[in-house]
């Protein structure tokens, strides 16, 4: 080590949040895979574009809803706050991110670093081509596939 780290000196003391995260395009299993975990491992999801949805809500008014880009720092604040009250009731609860909403994956890990630490794991998931186009048409009830989304 050749700087202070009080994240890392926690994590040598036992305070550890357990997390990790699923990373892959769009239509890719990703959330599919993280229910599976947390049905099955009885692991906290954590749905970037949720708390996203969540903190529009809090910013609109009585005029009316909140237009344009949610603030990233608002929406990290409301995952620490699912956090917080998760450890709160259980201090062995572990975490699984359901992809995230940064603009780059630099930008996700700088924040899940900070505030949480290194991950325990990173799971990359994908499907077929086909798989994605059937996902696509199925969500868009259309039929025609846009080979540009």
């Amino acid at each position: 080590m050749d700087k202070w780290s009080y994240t890392l000196f926690e994590e040598k003391m036992g305070k550890k949040t357990s997390y990790g995260f699923i990373v892959g395009r769009t239509l890719g299993g990703k959330s599919t895979l993280a229910k599976a975990i947390a049905r099955n491992l009885g692991i906290n999801v954590l749905d970037m574009k949720a708390s996203t949805e969540t903190v529009r809500g809090e910013l609109g008014t009585e005029d009316g809803p909140f237009e344009g880009d949610v603030p990233i720092e608002k929406v990290e604040a409301n995952v620490m706050d699912q956090i917080d009250r998760k450890l709160a009731v259980n201090p062995k609860a572990k975490f699984i991110f359901d992809g995230y909403t940064h603009p780059n994956h630099e930008a996700f890990l700088a924040f899940t670093e900070k505030k949480i630490g290194c991950p325990e794991f990173i799971i990359c998931c994908d499907a077929k081509d086909a798989s994605i186009k059937t996902r696509w048409q199925k969500a868009n009830e259309d039929g025609e596939f846009n080979e540009e989304v």
